[in-house]
Order: C-alpha cells, then sequence, then structure tokens
C-alpha cells in the first residue's frame, strides 16, 4: 500500500511541477485514471486468467521482470482504453 501511494504522490508531484509538459509524458496515467474501472477490469483479466491460468505464471518471474511486466501492463491498459473510446466514437 505504501508503494503504491508513493508512487502516485510522486506522479501528483510530476505533474504540479512538470505543468503541461508533464502531462504528455503521462498520458497513459492520465487515460488510465479517467476510467478507472475498465482499467481494473482489464488488469485483473490479464495477471489473473491470463498470466496465472492460461500461462501458468504462478511465482515464476523475478521481481524486475514483474516491474517490466507492470510497466507494459500500464501501456496496454491505456492503450485498450483508448481503443474502446475511439471504437465507441466511431460507431456512433
Amino acid at each position: 500500500m505504501l508503494f503504491s501511494t508513493g508512487g502516485a504522490l510522486v506522479i501528483i508531484a510530476l505533474c504540479l511541477l512538470g505543468g503541461s509538459r508533464a502531462a504528455r509524458w503521462l498520458k497513459p496515467l492520465t487515460v488510465i485514471g479517467s476510467d478507472a474501472l475498465r482499467a481494473f477490469i482489464f488488469h485483473i483479466v490479464v495477471i489473473f486468467l491470463i498470466f496465472r491460468l492460461l500461462l501458468g505464471a504462478w511465482q515464476v518471474y523475478s521481481y524486475p521482470q514483474v516491474l517490466g511486466i507492470g510497466l507494459a501492463l500500464i501501456l496496454l491498459t491505456a492503450g485498450w482504453i483508448a481503443l474502446v473510446r475511439w471504437y465507441r466514437e466511431w460507431s456512433r
């Protein structure tokens, strides 16, 4: 919990100090934050259904690998949310 809270505070500090320039670099995080329910569902599906059940990846990866997977998951989640938004706009 402290790790997540600390990360959130660092992101807030970067946004406050960096202004619009930091907002462009942190776009994947702002997309995820704007649609938290969809992001939550996506990461639960990826972690529990894909990694654990389909790939059998329970306690298989090292800590640096998990950090890399976590970063990739953030980017994939932002991409998924953007794709769903684009599809909703396109289908209207």
